[in-house]
């Protein structure tokens, strides 16, 4: 699937694939806001990760949510890429 301006998903705010270094492959942002928003949940999902392992070494983080009252982030990690989808949780369908 490759991302358009034109967005077919009312609910879907922002789509961001970066790789964990922070890298972007593709995004729905301004160059400017990828790549803030990139570092930040980089970061973000490393600092979990280490949580999650300091927890239990033999756990991995597999998926990370984080909402506030506008917006919800979501962020699936794997091991050289990152899915992040930022949207709003009122839009109804």
């Amino acid at each position: 699937y490759i991302l358009h301006d034109s967005n077919p998903f009312d609910f879907l705010s922002v789509l961001l694939i970066t790789l964990t270094s922070g890298a972007t492959i593709q995004s729905t942002l301004s160059p400017e806001q990828t790549a803030t928003h990139a570092a930040l949940i980089s970061q973000l999902t490393m600092k979990a990760s280490s949580i999650v392992e300091t927890l239990d070494m033999n756990d991995e983080l597999t998926f990370l949510r984080v909402r506030s009252r506008s917006r919800e982030i979501m962020v699936s990690p794997d091991k050289e890429y990152l899915l992040v989808v930022i949207q709003n949780p009122h839009v109804s369908e």
